[in-house]
């Protein structure tokens, strides 16, 4: 998916968002919770209390009422410390295989973080 270096819409709602990273052996660690800053077809940027280094690979799941996106690869992009917490942008990676039905599921969340930030 074409980055387009920008995160479309400011966001503080119901989207849940857990990471999963790489330990020992190719077998994730446990999930850690995140919350949404701003979201779009093509990323994210979130906050976390976990320490992420640029260029790292990692699995999101996301979910949003009854949409819900499962082990969608990603790559953090940028990083920075605002007040308190960590802050990441990450661009979404999914594969050729994944590709449709995660763009159709993303394409939803966005219409919906949407209407409510209208």
């Amino acid at each position: 998916m074409a980055n387009t270096g920008t995160f479309n819409i400011s966001y503080g709602g119901d989207l849940q968002v857990e990471l999963h990273r790489q330990g020992l052996l190719g077998l994730f660690q446990r999930a850690v919770q995140a919350d949404c800053l701003k979201f779009s077809l093509s990323g994210i940027r979130l906050a976390t209390k976990a320490k992420l280094r640029v260029g790292e690979s990692l699995v999101l799941d996301l979910s949003l009422h009854d949409l819900r996106i499962e082990e969608l690869p990603g790559v953090v992009r940028n990083a920075s410390a605002e007040q308190d917490r960590r802050c990441y942008d990450i661009d979404f990676a999914p594969s050729s295989a994944q590709r449709g039905n995660t763009l159709h599921c993303l394409r939803h969340i966005d219409s919906h973080i949407r209407t409510r930030a209208s």
